[in-house]
């Protein structure tokens, strides 16, 4: 998986950015973590730091910058020097471009961007400089590749989260209903007149509105209550079984889709 220490190694003027910015990327990410941290407590959420999402939160804060430093530079550029400030309010990045045998200034100002129903803190880039507009999309291209590619990963990896919490769900479930009795089980269908099932405990023997003697009647019950159990055991034991089979099946197929990202 690509992420800022490759790209790092990347050669040319976007490795050399990415270099020099990478301890702001670190930054800005922690800053929108923080953020967003804050923002779920708010919500009666939690909110969960993972190594991947620190790397994906970093990469992200570069895309947002080559996104709007590369509308005007160019592959063939050359990086004369570079000076990173970050403050409070915002990011200042000071740079000398080289361009056919011409030097540029090359100023970048971002402030931070918030306020009402923001789901994550961000900065918003206004580039200042001598340079025309290069249009080169070869110059993002890179970071905005490994970006993509992240971010489905990130995508991959809450299925997989999600299918095994349902999983786990399951077995949560299959175990609780193997350790009921058929009594605490037709205590439930009376409660909950589980698929209409109730009558089964509740109705009584009356001759005159029945065909049947008392004991083929009670026969009947004792059948109807006993496919009522049975069929609650198939619900909430077997099909559940079945499912998680079937889950760990998917599981299996998104985990070598993971690994086949990284």
């Amino acid at each position: 998986m690509t992420n800022l220490k490759t790209l790092s190694n990347a050669k040319g003027i976007q490795g050399q950015i990415i270099t020099i910015v990478t301890p702001l990327a670190k930054e800005i990410a922690q800053r929108q973590l923080a953020f967003m941290k804050v923002l779920a407590e708010k919500n009666n959420q939690v909110f969960i730091v993972t190594e991947f999402g620190i790397e994906m939160a970093e990469l992200s804060a570069v895309v947002d910058l080559f996104k709007a430093v590369g509308k005007y530079l160019l592959t063939t550029d050359t990086l004369v020097s570079m000076d990173v400030f970050s403050g409070t309010s915002g990011v200042e990045i000071n740079a000398i471009i080289a361009r056919d045998g011409e030097q540029f200034k090359f100023n970048t100002n971002a402030i931070w961007a918030g306020g009402y129903n923001i789901q994550c803190e961000h900065l918003r880039y206004i580039v200042k400089t001598d340079l025309s507009k290069g249009n080169d999309k070869a110059f993002a291209q890179e970071v905005i590749e490994a970006h993509k590619a992240m971010t489905k990963l990130e995508r991959l990896q809450k299925e997989l989260n999600n299918l095994k919490t349902r999983v786990a769900i399951n077995n949560k479930e299959i175990a609780n209903a193997k350790s009921m009795t058929d009594a605490q089980i037709a205590n439930y269908i009376i409660e909950k007149d589980y698929l209409d099932g109730a009558w089964y405990w509740t109705a009584e023997f009356d001759a005159a509105s029945t065909k049947l003697s008392e004991s083929e009647f009670n026969q009947m019950m004792a059948e109807g209550k006993k496919r009522k159990i049975d069929f609650w055991k198939e619900q909430n034991i077997n099909w559940k079984v079945e499912n998680s089979k079937s889950l760990s099946k998917s599981i299996a197929k998104q985990e070598k889709k993971i690994e086949a990202l990284k």
